[in-house]
């Protein structure tokens, strides 16, 4: 008989990162860049957010952010616009 389950919780959003949540706020401080959750409050930081890594697995609060784009989309796009202008 086992007195905890060994399991670990799973959310919808389990296989997502922090990376890609629409309430990851960056802040930079001096040359280090210093990442937070802009809805998860915390007593061990000064602004009462949580610290946070960008590849921390997502919480259950998880939203994504409306556009991704990459650089790769975004040069095809250029590259598009370019070709109907001529």
């Amino acid at each position: 008989m086992k007195l905890f389950d060994d399991t670990p919780f799973k959310h919808k959003h389990y296989d997502k990162t922090c990376r890609s949540c629409k309430f990851r706020e960056r802040h930079q401080m001096g040359l280090s860049i210093i990442q937070y959750c802009g809805i998860t409050p915390s007593n061990r930081t000064e602004n009462g957010l949580f610290k946070i890594k960008a590849k921390d697995r997502a919480c259950p609060k998880y939203e994504e952010l409306e556009s991704k784009l990459t650089y790769k989309s975004k040069y095809k796009n250029y590259e598009n616009s370019r070709t109907q202008n001529r």
